[in-house]
């Protein structure tokens, strides 16, 4: 048998068992950060520090951090910390801070920020406050925020993301504020607030909502308001609006803006005291039940204007009234004036 010869650049190389490639990236240190020098800007790869106060620099010899990996800080802190990311980050990674219990205090995502990886913050349960999702991110994977029970105020969601993911926010227990969706949302996944149940209102976007997937707000049990359905949503999955039970003062109005949407099974279930509301002219709807709630239609309305008396309206003056109306069916409203 003829052995393949080797160069003896190639033997050198190739010692201990470790080859070097040439243009492969390298893992460097700064400080409690293991990074990857990616030319142009810097990836954080790995965490070796304790804890406490964790402030990810915004440069690396100089050069701006812009990623951290994926796992990077993976089960890694555990003892009470607080995290501050650079103001010039663009992507975290799956699972990059996934199961840090230590974590307290409120998260600030930066405005920079565009993609959020699956998993990246799942477990950590100790961020507390309120949650915004900036405008600039328009990529987030499944369960990106699961089981962060700490988070105790609102969440925001700047209308950035096209969909939100399955699970990205389940089991967020400890919301007790609003969950308000932007306009530019058009789909929100299976289980995306499933189990949120201290949440106080769900307000979503009045434009460019198609779809509401399979238990996304199941179990969402002490709203306290009513929930409005844009006219541009056209399906609902199964169970999608489970267990509101506990929707409080007005006794679960749901509006509908639009015509019945495709309707998957057991959407309202266990959702006592419940009424439906849509507007007149709309299709797939019954009345006076509908899913075996109540149901009703809004009329078309203007008010008519009690008397004001007589006025005097001196040349050049003007008078201004003013009129509140419902236009339940996109018709022209027609009003008329006398005396």
């Amino acid at each position: 048998m003829n052995l393949p010869s080797l160069s003896l650049g190639m033997l050198v190389a190739c010692s201990s068992l470790v080859c070097f490639m040439p243009g492969s990236i390298q893992a460097d240190t700064s400080g409690d950060f293991v990074y990857e020098d990616l030319g142009k800007s810097i990836r954080i790869t790995g965490y070796t520090g304790s804890g406490g106060a964790i402030v990810i620099p915004e440069y690396i010899s100089d050069k701006p951090v812009r990623a951290i990996g994926d796992q990077a800080f993976w089960n890694k802190v555990t003892t009470s910390s607080t995290l501050q990311l650079p103001d010039n980050l663009v992507s975290i990674g799956d699972r990059a801070f996934a199961g840090c219990s230590g974590f307290t205090g409120s998260l600030d995502l930066p405005d920079s920020l565009s993609g959020i990886g699956s998993y990246a913050f799942v477990n950590c349960s100790g961020f507390t406050g309120t949650l915004e999702i900036p405008a600039h991110v328009t990529s987030m994977g499944d369960g990106a925020f699961e089981n962060c029970q700490g988070f105790t105020g609102s969440l925001f969601i700047d209308g950035g993301l096209e969909r939100i993911p399955d699970r990205a926010f389940l089991g967020c227990s400890g919301l007790d504020g609003s969950v308000l969706i932007r306009s530019g949302v058009k789909q929100i996944g299976e289980q995306a607030f499933y189990g949120c149940n201290r949440i106080r209102l769900i307000e979503l976007p009045d434009r460019g909502l198609t779809t509401i997937g399979k238990q996304a707000f199941a179990f969402c049990t002490n709203a306290d308001s009513y929930l409005q359905i844009p006219k541009s949503v056209t399906s609902i999955g199964d169970e999608a609006f489970r267990g509101l039970r506990d929707l409080g003062i007005i006794q679960g109005e749901i509006t509908f803006f639009g015509n019945e949407p495709v309707m998957g099974s057991n959407v309202f279930a266990d959702a006592p005291g419940l009424h439906f509301v849509f507007r007149q002219g709309a299709s797939g709807f019954s009345t006076p039940t509908w899913l075996g709630y109540p149901c009703r239609a809004i009329p078309n309305s203007l008010p008519v204007l009690d008397p004001i008396g007589h006025k005097t309206i001196m040349p050049g003056e003007s008078i201004e009234i003013r009129l509140q109306a419902t236009d339940s069916d996109d018709a022209d409203l027609v009003y008329s004036a006398s005396n």
